[in-house]
């Protein structure tokens, strides 16, 4: 008899699990997280059979897991950072912090499964600013600054991206000068505004006129 566990019980399992993704209406923030922790369980059960069997067959259905989960996390990371906007955009009131509630709670799931790229801690880290600037909960400004931090010291510094990663950090540090007074903030927040204009200079896709404002402004701030 084949022990409990074995490729013929993981098939069952991964038929269900299968069955169930067909089932789940996506439409609220809770959906999305059941629905990628399905993929994600998925993913794992494929996984664990190609390991038991070695088979061709069972290694692509595994990519092909995984592939759907990363693909889920991706979709719930922009669905997020578009329910950001839409609160960014709009006056605050409960249901719309309801809104960015979930937003963050989608982002945190799906930077759990795309993992600590420049690219899903960026996303994240701006979700977490837009929560703070409405609600001025500290611990969302300390989170997105270590994200963002996080994200350009992974980016290759080489790669244009740094200037929308560090234009994102300086928004941050700029956020705590704002509420601590810290000089050292803002100096830093400065820094990497100008390094931002240097390598947008060079890269006309980069929003220069987003960073020359943000520039201005703490400039301004500075010599207040």
């Amino acid at each position: 008899m084949e022990a409990f566990g074995g490729p013929a019980d993981l098939d069952k399992y991964i038929a269900v699990l299968e069955k169930l993704l067909t089932r789940v209406p996506i439409q609220s923030a809770d959906e999305y997280i059941l629905v990628s922790k399905i993929y994600d369980q998925i993913a794992k059960l494929c996984l664990r059979k190609w390991r038991l069997t070695e088979n061709d067959d069972d290694d692509i259905m595994a990519k092909r897991a995984l592939f759907k989960r990363e693909a889920h996390a991706k979709v719930m990371m922009n669905l997020a950072g578009y329910q950001s906007d839409q609160f960014e955009n709009r006056e605050p009131t409960d249901e719309r912090t309801n809104s960015i509630d979930d937003a963050v709670r989608m982002g945190h799931e799906a930077i759990s499964i795309l993992g600590r790229s420049p690219v899903a801690l960026n996303d994240f880290s701006t979700i977490l600013l837009t929560r703070f600037e409405a609600l001025e909960q500290p611990a969302d400004l300390q989170l997105a600054t270590d994200l963002a931090k996080e994200a350009l010291e992974a980016c290759d510094p080489q790669n244009p991206s740094t200037a929308i990663y560090g234009l994102n950090y300086a928004n941050c540090l700029q956020l705590h000068y704002q509420c601590s007074n810290d000089k050292q903030a803002l100096a830093k927040a400065i820094q990497l505004l100008v390094a931002a204009k240097e390598t947008a200079s060079m890269n006309p896709d980069l929003p220069m006129a987003k960073i020359l404002a943000n520039l201005t402004q703490v400039l301004n701030i500075r010599y207040e």
